[in-house]
C-alpha cells in the first residue's frame, strides 16, 4: 500500500470511528443495546410519555459517552414520523453556548435560536416582536441599530454568549430581573410555532436540550450550592415553563444526590437514566460478560463494514480487539476514542502495545483528577460494586466528583451496581 493510500485509509478509519452521535441517516452503525444496559428501550419510552401527556417535562441523564444523544436522535425520528407526530427540535447546547457555565437567560436564549432556525429550515418564519424589549436592553451585543431579524438577534447573542465570562456576566445582569419577560417572549414564538406546525399535520412541538449534563459543577456563589442544583431545582420553574413538552439532558451527579426525590416531586416523574454498557460481571467476581463484549464487537464491525473493511485488517488479533474493548467500561464514545488514540499511536492493524499507549495517556488525564480522599470510596466500589452505604455529608461530594469524571460507572443490569473505570489502576490495598 503506498503511502498516499494509507493516509487515505487512517483518514476513513477515523471518520468512521468519529464519536459525535449517531443520526438517524446512520441508522445502519446503530447497534441496540438495550439488552446489556437494563432492558429499557429509551427513545420508545420517552415517546410514550410525550405522546400521553398534554405537555411535560423530562430529564435524561447518564455519563457522558453512554449514548443519550444518540438515544435523543431516535426519539426526534419516532416523534417527527410515527403518529400522532411531532415537530422535534433538538438543541444542542455545546454548540449554542458555553456550555460548562449556563444559566437560565442564555439557555432560553440558545432554544429559542435553535428552533426559530429550524423552524426557517421548513419554511415558517418567526414574529420579532415578542423580543424587542430584549434588544433593548442589550442593545450593544446588537447588529446594527434598526429593525432587527429574529434570528439574526438571536445568533448575535449566543455568539457573545459564548465569547466569553465578561460578555456572559453582561447579558445575565441585563437579562435576569427580567427572565419572566425572556420566558414570556419565549412561549410568544413557541405558541405561534405549535400553531404553524399544526396546520402541516403536527400534533405539536418538542423541545430536547441536549449537553447539559456536561455543565460544571460549582458552588453557586449566591445560594452555595452546586451549580447543577441551582439550575435543575432551584430554577426549575423556569425549566419547565416553556409551554411545550420539554426534554433536557442532565448531570448524573444529581440523580444520584440526595435530591433525587426532590427533583422526580417537581417535575412530575423520575429522571431516566441511561447506563453503561456491562461487559463484567458484578464484583467481585467481575469476569467478562459475553452479551456486552459481543455488542461491541458489533459496533466495531458495523463500523469497518461502512469501509468494506475486516476486522483483521484493523487489529492484530481478536484478542487486542477485545483488550480495547474492556477498556471503555462499557462507553460507546469511549470506545471511538480508544481507537482513535489508537490509530495515532501506530499504523493498523493495531497491537496489544499500541493499545496500551493509546490508553496510557488516557490513564494519566484519570489519575490527575484523584486525590487521596478519592482512593477508600473507589476500592470499595471496586470490591462490593455499591457507594451508597458509603454516602455521609463528607463523602458525598467526592462521590459526585467520582461519578462526574466518569471515575466511577453506573450498570443497570438486573440490579443496579457500579464500577470502576478500568483506565483507573487501582493501587494495592494498604495493609
Amino acid at each position: 500500500m503506498s503511502d498516499s493510500d494509507a493516509l487515505s485509509r487512517l483518514r476513513s478509519l477515523h471518520r468512521a470511528f468519529s464519536p459525535d452521535p449517531l443520526t438517524y441517516d446512520q441508522k445502519d452503525l446503530y447497534v441496540d443495546l438495550q439488552e446489556v444496559r437494563g432492558h429499557t428501550a429509551f427513545a420508545d419510552k420517552l415517546a410514550k410519555m410525550i405522546r400521553s401527556r398534554e405537555r411535560c417535562t423530562l430529564l435524561l441523564s447518564g455519563h457522558p459517552g453512554a449514548g443519550k444523544s444518540t438515544e435523543l436522535r431516535l426519539l426526534q425520528h419516532n416523534l417527527a414520523n410515527c403518529d400522532p407526530r411531532y415537530f422535534t427540535v433538538i438543541c444542542d447546547l455545546a454548540k449554542e453556548i458555553e456550555v460548562l457555565d449556563v444559566d437560565i437567560p442564555d439557555l432560553l436564549i440558545a432554544v429559542v435560536r435553535r428552533l426559530v432556525a429550524q423552524l426557517a429550515d421548513a419554511g415558517v418564519t418567526s414574529d420579532a416582536a415578542p423580543f424587542r424589549s430584549i434588544w433593548d436592553r442589550i442593545r450593544k451585543y446588537m447588529p446594527g441599530s434598526g429593525e432587527i431579524d429574529l434570528q439574526l438577534g438571536l445568533l448575535s447573542l449566543t455568539t457573545a454568549l459564548k465569547s466569553g465570562p465578561e460578555a456572559r456576566r453582561d447579558i445575565r445582569e441585563a437579562l435576569e430581573p427580567h427572565t419572566g419577560g425572556l420566558l414570556a417572549a419565549a412561549n410568544d414564538v413557541i405558541g405561534k410555532a405549535t400553531l404553524e406546525v399544526q396546520k402541516t399535520g403536527y400534533s405539536g412541538l418538542v423541545l430536547i436540550v441536549d449537553d447539559l449534563e456536561k455543565m460544571a459543577l460549582r458552588e453557586n456563589p449566591l445560594l452555595h450550592c452546586a451549580s447543577d442544583e441551582y439550575l435543575f431545582l432551584h430554577r426549575g420553574m423556569q425549566l419547565q415553563g416553556l409551554k411545550c413538552h420539554t426534554i433536557y439532558t442532565m448531570p448524573l451527579t444529581l440523580a444520584y444526590s440526595t435530591d433525587y426525590q426532590n427533583l422526580a416531586s417537581k417535575y412530575g416523574t423520575p429522571p431516566l437514566i441511561v447506563p453503561m454498557t456491562q461487559l463484567r460481571t458484578r464484583p467481585p467476581q467481575s469476569g467478562a460478560h459475553a452479551p456486552g463484549v459481543e455488542r461491541f464487537r458489533e459496533i466495531i464491525v458495523r463500523r469497518l463494514e461502512s469501509l468494506q473493511m475486516k476486522p483483521n485488517e484493523l487489529f492484530e488479533s481478536d484478542v487486542v480487539r477485545d483488550q480495547l474493548v474492556m477498556l471503555t467500561g462499557g462507553q460507546p464514545r469511549e470506545l471511538m476514542i480508544l481507537i482513535g488514540e489508537a490509530l495515532i499511536a501506530e499504523n493498523p492493524p493495531l497491537t496489544s502495545a499500541g493499545i496500551e499507549r493509546a490508553a496510557r495517556e488516557l490513564r494519566r488525564a484519570f489519575a490527575r483528577q484523584l486525590s487521596a480522599a478519592h482512593w477508600p470510596i473507589l476500592r470499595h466500589v471496586d470490591r462490593t460494586g455499591q457507594y451508597m452505604d458509603r454516602v455521609t455529608h463528607e463523602t458525598e461530594p467526592l462521590i459526585r466528583e467520582l461519578i462526574y469524571g466518569r471515575a466511577i460507572l453506573q450498570y443497570c443490569n438486573d440490579a443496579e451496581w457500579y464500577g470502576v473505570n478500568p483506565l483507573i489502576q487501582m493501587p494495592p490495598t494498604p495493609p
